[in-house]
């Protein structure tokens, strides 16, 4: 869920309910782990196994969804992918609900 407010700039900016990481409106970055798990797993529910990829290809993938809009402050480290490949995982084992299993 986003939350739509100016910022300090006075730009209209995004805040993830998950993780408070402020962003511009209508995409997330690199920091914002649990929305690109979700995202990867309504995109790709069974054409990919995230406990096979590599990865380069996770990064390929993040890097290809719509909404995804990197913030150079924020590059992308090895850790970062594990941590999306982690939620990415749970998700399709069943194991981390999203927001619409709680609705």
């Amino acid at each position: 869920m986003w939350r739509g407010e100016r910022n300090a700039g006075g730009n209209i900016a995004a805040t993830s309910a998950a993780n408070g990481n402020e962003l511009m409106a209508g995409g997330f970055g690199w920091l914002d782990v649990e929305d690109i798990a979700e995202a990867l797993h309504e995109q790709h529910p069974d054409k990919i196994d995230p406990l096979r990829i590599r990865f380069t290809e996770l990064r390929r993938l993040v890097e290809a969804l719509p909404d995804f809009e990197p913030d150079p402050e924020h590059p992308v480290n090895e850790k970062i992918l594990e941590h999306i490949q982690a939620g990415w995982i749970a998700l399709r084992q069943g194991t981390r609900r999203t927001e619409d299993d709680e609705e």
